[in-house]
């Protein structure tokens, strides 16, 4: 049994909120970014990317509501951004705080990602980019 399982412990699964915006799919994280959880964001981006939807080209990403984030969830935010270059689309974070700000700026992941204070930033940017 794993401490997660064992009585009286928290655990916050993560939902992922997709709301199209003019220039961006807007992925919204809420709970926890994990090995256990990577699979349900990789499933939405999955669909944001299949070429039967008519989604913007960019792809933001909110973690303003992230409580939690493991290497296996750093992971995750490495592979959406190797799977949206190689589309050709462009990827921006937003609400970068806490445990996951720290992570990106130790790793130098800070430099490779753009982020942004909030969604009409990010989305402006890249409305820019395919102007």
């Amino acid at each position: 049994m794993s401490l997660l399982d064992m009585p009286g412990t928290l655990k916050q699964p993560l939902r992922v909120g997709v709301r199209r915006g003019c220039a961006a799919v807007v992925l919204s994280l809420h709970g926890e970014l994990d090995l256990y959880t990577k699979a349900l964001l990789f499933g939405e981006l999955d669909e944001v990317l299949s070429p039967s939807q008519a989604y913007p080209p960019g792809v933001v990403v909110d973690l303003s509501e992230l409580s939690f984030c493991d290497s296996s969830g750093l992971g995750a935010l490495i592979g959406i951004r190797k799977r949206m270059m190689a589309a050709g689309r462009p990827l921006a974070l937003v609400g970068v705080h806490g445990m996951v700000a720290r992570i990106l700026h130790r790793t130098g992941l800070d430099r490779i990602f753009r982020c942004y204070l909030t969604v009409a930033d990010a989305e402006h940017a890249l409305a820019d980019v395919h102007a």
